[in-house]
């Protein structure tokens, strides 16, 4: 074999290995290729799995705090529907089987606003005196500050003692209105002491805009004083519901005021003659309680009574419309003493 012979088979040789070297890498590279998408595969898969072991653990604690939560609702619910009864039967107890003259009742908690016990105490009826909760509400701000009583004023219906030329501080013939239920204080204070029929038609205006105002749609005055307008038509119309938002108003605005006339007796003086005024209500003498009370009775309403009383700290409403003239203190003691044995009941559960 020459020279150039054994040349030829040796680059036949070289190119040969070379190639074998590129395929080697070749298939070096492929099994790289799929280790790697093999390893990008597992990763995605494991991030599967993990994200839904995840969510599957984090629902099952969901589904546990919603079970819990929907046993502690059920326990709330049937916590309060044992409460309610309970409280029903506490009120049976202690309401419903009064004997009581009046026709519609309220007794209502002022600070929680709950009805406790009523009779028929949407229904529109005759105020009587009552009336004179808003007639003292729009004086305390509409009012000069003296008023002359004029003989006009003073009228047929309730003799108070007052006299024709006495001059009254307002605020005083007021405590007069409010304590002994004066009708014609009243009249002298819708007239603002002077006989003008527009000064009288605009104080009534501004006791039904107060009406609208605490929102008591079922009032409506005709007269400052509450007497009858004749045989058929009552002086002013509202209900029981009515008078305790009116009474809790005057209270809650005036109460200095308020203070100053729940009180038995009182000497209110105008500038000339002092007056002995005797509240018209007697349960103020047995019930220091009473921090807030207004009388009412006419034939055709019937005796009325509004009362705020004191528990505690809490304040509690108590209104009588249609009863009799004795019967609405007679119905009052009962729904005071009925109310004393709730309230005690109540916190005992």
């Amino acid at each position: 074999m020459n020279k150039i012979s054994l040349n030829k088979i040796l680059n036949n040789l070289k190119e040969k290995q070379g190639f074998l070297n590129i395929e080697k890498l070749k298939n070096i590279n492929k099994i790289k290729v799929f280790v790697y998408s093999l390893f990008v595969l597992l990763g995605v898969f494991i991030s599967i799995i993990s994200y839904t072991l995840v969510n599957y653990y984090q629902a099952q604690h969901i589904l546990k705090i919603t079970e819990l939560e929907n046993k502690k609702s059920v326990a709330q619910i049937k916590a309060l529907q044992e409460k309610q009864k309970i409280e029903k039967m506490i009120i049976d107890q202690n309401f419903n089987k009064l004997k009581l003259d009046a026709k519609n009742i309220l007794v209502k908690d002022l600070t929680t606003k709950k009805e406790i016990f009523s009779k028929e105490a949407d229904k529109k009826v005759g105020l009587a005196s009552l009336t004179k909760i808003a007639t003292l509400a729009v004086a305390l701000n509409n009012s000069p500050k003296n008023i002359i009583i004029k003989a006009p004023f003073l009228l047929a219906d309730g003799d108070n003692g007052l006299v024709a030329g006495e001059n009254f501080n307002t605020k005083k013939l007021l405590e007069l209105m409010f304590m002994v239920s004066s009708n014609d204080a009243a009249t002298a204070i819708a007239y603002k002491g002077e006989l003008k029929e527009s000064n009288h038609q605009d104080f009534l205006k501004k006791m039904n805009t107060l009406a609208d105002k605490l929102g008591i749609k079922s009032t409506i005055f005709l007269s400052e004083s509450g007497l009858d307008i004749d045989d058929y038509i009552n002086g002013s119309y509202g209900s029981a519901k009515d008078i305790s938002s009116l009474s809790e108003y005057v209270y809650k605005t005036y109460p200095d005021f308020i203070k100053e006339v729940t009180v038995p007796t009182k000497k209110i003086c105008s500038k000339t003659i002092c007056h002995d005024a005797k509240n018209t209500d007697p349960l103020l003498i047995e019930y220091p309680n009473i921090v807030f009370s207004k009388t009412g009775w006419t034939h055709p309403a019937g005796g009325n009574l509004s009362l705020i009383y004191k528990i505690n700290n809490n304040y509690y409403s108590i209104v009588i419309l249609g009863s009799t003239k004795q019967g609405r203190f007679n119905d009052a003691k009962l729904l005071i003493k009925a109310l004393k044995n709730y309230v005690i009941q109540k916190n005992k559960n």
